[in-house]
């Protein structure tokens, strides 16, 4: 599966994300929801937002043999 950001002024015009599984998907959804919970709750308590950063690192997966 592939993910594109589309008329991204901030990225690459080819940059695209690959996603191995479903599971993968689920984990960066749960990520940004996170984070954006994280947001709110200092918007709620009047506190700077902090800079927005998400990072994707390669998993580095060990086949059992």
């Amino acid at each position: 599966m592939k993910c594109r950001l589309i008329d991204n002024p901030h990225v690459d015009k080819n940059f695209e994300i690959h996603f191995e599984t479903l599971k993968e998907i689920e984990e960066l959804r749960d990520s940004l929801t996170s984070m954006i919970k994280y947001c709110k709750m200092c918007e709620t308590d009047g506190d700077d937002l902090p800079q927005l950063i998400y990072k994707i690192t390669n998993k580095k997966t060990s086949k059992n043999k």
